[in-house]
């Protein structure tokens, strides 16, 4: 089992919000059809991807009396779903317990988790008396508010229901920064150190958080998001983000995944729109559109937006290219595989394999290397790991930290198997500087348990990203 000790999660701030109020709540809509089919009513949603469909539900009058029912709230069988993530398509039906009428085809046909049913008393259907046959009207509802009719007789009706989404903040012709940010060989946004030791480098505190350098941001989550952060996203919608709770980031581009469903970005690539420089960064610190490739004039591999932020030094015909290395420090062996004692040699003879790739590229023997050691026992840690060479790789790249681990049994058995680790490093400027989130120690955990016994082994790296001067 593998878990890497540092995850690739946000660090920048988004001061720029509340001096400017740049990013605010916008109403998009989205097509939502409310099907008649005999004593069912059905509300199909189509898509390929989740929406935000809160404060749906329905408003009627029985017996003189209005009512609005919501889908979350009224219907036990709906409040599971996803309703601010809901993956499309889906259907919603209301039915009676005792009905021979099937489903519309559309329904039959989506993914059975996409598909919410909830059975209703004869006397609770509010579209239909089933036992006259009689049908009556309903609204849909947004909240409080009424979108459409559907009248008794119609068989189906279209509603436009409203999604929230944000406005993209309009680019400044220079990135805002903070009053502290000074351009320095030591602190630009290739090379900087981090004084307070609180994860964000002195280049993200100074230039884009505005924080004090000498002061570790607070972070109560661990997620790797400040507070203020999280707190200026829930002012731009409630629910965009939470200070005590971690928040989905699948492909860990400081953006969340809410926030990147209202945005129409790509919630499985940490650079949308291919231009090098990551969602995150583009939105918050408002230097482009994460969906629109910001230019690069010369070509060199630096987006034009970011040449201001170089190192003084840099020669002007610089490429954006980086040397990689990969020392591996130590294996620290908290359990051995084989701890009965009962081996020909006392304790675990472990096999590694590590490496340095470039998706996409061939594997290359140089910038792999292997490791063994014989007869270590509990607590022990151990090194001695051949050094691999530096590897030049471009902005643009992926570099993959490949490490497998194995257990030699022999003579009195075979090679026992206790993983395979594959770390994806994105050469982007997610982070600042580039690769900021994977420099320094890292950790990878192999543990389990195979014939012999569990397992648990922590191997220790650290992955050092230079510019190519």
């Amino acid at each position: 089992m593998h878990r890497s000790k540092r995850r690739v999660l946000g660090m920048l701030f988004v001061w720029m919000l509340v001096t400017m109020g740049s990013a605010v709540r916008a109403q998009e809509s989205h097509n939502i059809e409310i099907l008649r089919q005999s004593d069912i009513l059905v509300a199909y949603i189509s898509g390929n991807q989740p929406i935000n469909i809160q404060g749906f539900g329905f408003s009627y009058v029985r017996n003189g009396a209005n009512t609005i029912t919501f889908l979350g709230e009224a219907f036990p069988a709906f409040q599971g779903a996803p309703l601010e993530n809901l993956p499309t398509p889906a259907c919603f039906v209301l039915r009676p317990l005792q009905t021979q009428t099937p489903l519309p085809p559309r329904c039959q046909a989506i993914p059975a988790n996409n598909l919410f049913s909830q059975i209703l008393f004869d006397a609770d259907l509010f579209w239909i008396n089933k036992g006259t046959g009689q049908e009556f009207p309903f609204q849909v509802m947004n909240g409080q508010n009424a979108l459409t009719t559907c009248p008794a007789g119609q068989p189906s009706c279209l509603v436009n229901f409203p999604v929230l989404g944000v406005i993209l903040p309009t680019p400044t012709q220079a990135p805002p920064m903070g009053t502290e940010c000074r351009i320095t060989e030591t602190m630009n946004i290739l090379y900087s150190g981090d004084v307070d030791g609180d994860s964000f480098s002195d280049f993200e505190e100074a230039c884009i958080l505005a924080t004090p350098m000498t002061v570790p941001t607070a972070d109560t989550d661990r997620d790797q998001v400040p507070d203020r952060v999280e707190d200026l996203l829930n002012q731009i919608q409630p629910g965009f983000a939470n200070p005590s709770r971690l928040d989905d980031d699948r492909d860990g581009d400081l953006l969340f995944d809410i926030i990147e469903l209202s945005l129409g970005t790509d919630l499985g690539n940490p650079d949308s729109d291919g231009d090098l420089i990551g969602d995150f960064l583009e939105f918050y610190w408002q230097i482009g559109d994460p969906r629109t490739i910001n230019p690069d004039t010369d070509g060199n591999g630096f987006p034009d937006v970011l040449q201001p932020f170089l190192p003084p030094s840099l020669p002007a015909n610089a490429r954006c290219e980086f040397n990689v290395t990969l020392d591996m420090s130590d294996v620290w062996v908290v359990n051995p595989e084989e701890a009965d004692g009962f081996d020909i040699i006392i304790g675990d003879e472990p096999e590694m394999t590590f490496g340095l790739d470039v998706v996409g590229l061939p594997q290359e023997s140089a910038y792999r290397q292997q490791w063994s050691a014989e007869g270590v026992e509990q607590n022990d840690r151990v090194g001695g790991f051949n050094t691999l060479p530096t590897r030049i790789v471009e902005c643009g790249d992926t570099l993959e930290i490949f490490i497998t681990l194995s257990e030699n049994d022999a003579p009195l058995g075979g090679i026992s198997l206790l993983g395979e680790s594959r770390t994806r490093v994105p050469i982007l400027f997610v982070r600042a500087p580039v690769a900021w989130d994977n420099l320094g120690s890292n950790e990878v955990i192999f543990s389990g348990t195979v014939e012999d016994g569990q397992f648990d082994y922590r191997v220790y790296y650290d992955l050092t990203v230079a510019p190519v001067n």
